[in-house]
């Protein structure tokens, strides 16, 4: 494996009011640290695109891009370079300002959204989602529950009304007068008529003509 560049990103603990855990800088608090970022190769023109090597071909960037998602996935919004007079240009370009505390370090500010923003907001969410689930959950029981009674008395008066309705249906009282006087015929006398003649039988003693 060839070793192009690296970039050493500091994420430092939060500070506390203790002195012994106070930043050596102000402007450091709160802040990531690159502490370097180096790219190796052969050293060329910056303005030199052509030539194949390492240098000056946005690797430099690269690394830069990464820690700053790094630095913003772990919570922080500002990063801090330590860079000398020489390279604060290259710095500038991607979007850093120096600071004029006695650190003179570069700083930038990072957006809310700036990569690595999900992977931040992925602890509170999860605090919050555990929170909230209990109670979601009671309240999704209390409305099954609720849309469960509503089921069920609609439920209720429909088969009241279908009831009522059979109640009421005339032709369903002849089948069930003829049902019951065919009882009444004896058993031995069914097998002798066969099924028309007992339904005639039953038929004569509801008092209706048999139909034969």
């Amino acid at each position: 494996a060839t070793l192009l560049g690296f970039v050493r990103l500091r994420l430092p603990p939060p500070w506390s009011d203790a002195p012994e855990h106070q930043p050596p800088f102000e402007e450091l608090r709160g802040a990531a640290l690159v502490r370097e970022l180096h790219v190796y190769g052969q050293l060329i023109a910056t303005a030199d695109k052509s030539n194949a090597d390492a240098q000056h071909t946005g690797l430099g960037r690269t690394l830069m891009a990464e820690a700053e998602a790094t630095a913003r996935a772990h919570g922080f919004r500002r990063v801090a370079v330590i860079a000398g007079v020489g390279s604060r240009g290259y710095y500038r370009r991607l979007g850093y300002a120096l600071d004029p505390r006695p650190g003179l370090f570069m700083m930038k500010e990072l957006a809310f959204l700036a990569p690595g923003w999900r992977q931040a907001l992925l602890p509170a969410a999860r605090c919050a989602l555990i929170a909230l689930l209990p109670p979601l959950l009671l309240l999704l029981l209390a409305w099954r529950g609720a849309a469960d009674r509503v089921l069920l008395r609609r439920l209720r008066v429909v088969a009241e009304d279908g009831l009522q309705r059979l109640g009421r249906d005339p032709s369903l009282e002849r089948v069930g007068g003829a049902c019951r006087e065919r009882r009444r015929v004896p058993p031995a006398r069914q097998r002798q008529l066969g099924r028309r003649g007992v339904s005639a039988v039953a038929a004569q003693l509801q008092g209706e003509p048999a139909d034969v």
